[in-house]
């Protein structure tokens, strides 16, 4: 009797990793984006369509088969000294929530003077999170 109990439990936990296993790669297409770093990823990711010193326009691709959730928090960083270096610890946002749909583009601008001031000549990228993912992309300022 033991046994049996011992045996169901097991196969509970069996299809419960297989259950996993089968929405993560329905989800994410086999292929999930890092959380720890912010290389590209061909199912999310950002592009910089439009920069000068006191705007950034950019826009998030999801490729992904399930809408991703965002909101307005962003973090730029800049390239100095052969590392990435933020400006200060404050990520910039408010709590407005936003959702990408499935095979979505979406383009927005950030206005930078506002919080950053006038960006000096260098390499940025601006990094936000999609869905609990940290996706970013790179772009100079001239």
């Amino acid at each position: 009797m033991i046994m049996d109990w011992i045996r169901k439990i097991v196969y509970i936990f069996i299809l419960v990793v297989i259950a996993i296993f089968v929405f993560d790669s329905f989800a994410f297409g086999m292929h999930t984006a890092s959380k720890q770093d912010y290389k590209f990823n061909q199912y999310l990711y950002l592009t910089i369509t439009d920069n000068t010193k006191t705007e950034i326009e950019y826009k998030i691709v999801n490729r992904m088969k399930v809408p991703m959730e965002y909101n307005n928090a962003y973090e730029i960083q800049m390239y100095k000294n052969k590392e990435w270096k933020q400006f200060d610890d404050e990520i910039m946002f408010n709590l407005e929530s936003k959702i990408i749909d499935s095979k979505e583009v979406k383009g927005e601008k950030i206005k930078l003077d506002k919080t950053y001031g006038k960006l000096k000549k260098g390499r940025y990228r601006l990094i936000k999170n999609v869905g609990g993912y940290n996706i970013a992309a790179e772009f100079v300022v001239k």
